[in-house]
C-alpha cells in the first residue's frame, strides 16, 4: 500500500480488493484510520489487525469497527 497525505487530500495505491477501497473511501475511513494517526507516528513495530484491539484502549469504537471490517475483507 501506499498513501499521499496532505492537509486537504489523501490517495491510496494498493492491491487491497476494489470492494474494500469502495467501502473504505464510502464510509469516509481516511478520516479516523488509526493506521494513519498511530502507526505512521513511530518506527517501533505495531501490532496491527482485530487480534490487537484489545491491546489499544484509545481506539474510538468507529476505529475498532473499520479494523474489524478490513479483518472482514482479508
Amino acid at each position: 500500500m501506499y498513501l499521499s497525505v496532505t492537509p486537504s487530500t489523501a490517495s491510496m495505491a494498493t492491491t487491497l480488493p476494489e470492494a474494500w477501497t469502495s467501502h473504505y473511501r464510502d464510509s469516509g475511513y481516511e478520516q479516523i484510520d488509526p493506521f494513519l494517526s498511530y502507526c505512521c507516528a513511530t518506527l517501533t513495530p505495531i501490532g496491527t489487525g482485530s487480534d490487537y484491539c484489545p491491546d489499544y484502549d484509545y481506539l474510538s469504537g468507529r476505529q475498532q469497527q473499520l479494523i474489524h471490517e478490513a479483518a472482514e475483507f482479508g
